[in-house]
């Protein structure tokens, strides 16, 4: 059976924007096992250029993943 993982980068502090998320995934979960992985903001992140921080988030990303996963990149 296939199961949906969504690995986001933050969480959001927009609580209209939330319940639209749970709602999101409640409805999801009648047909796909469906989870949500929030990984924390990288810290220090101002200290950092936008490519070191981008290298970090897609490092933590990939201690998530595995071989055989497919992956799907979505981005602004």
């Amino acid at each position: 059976m296939m199961k949906i993982t969504l690995i986001a980068i933050g969480k959001t502090d927009n609580q209209h924007l939330q319940v639209l998320i749970n709602d999101y995934m409640r409805r999801l979960g009648f047909y796909v096992p469906f989870t949500l992985v929030v990984i924390p903001d990288i810290k220090k992140a101002k200290n950092l250029s936008e490519i070191q921080q981008k290298k970090a988030e897609g490092a933590e990303i990939l201690k998530r993943i595995i071989p055989s996963d497919t992956f799907i990149l979505l981005d602004e």
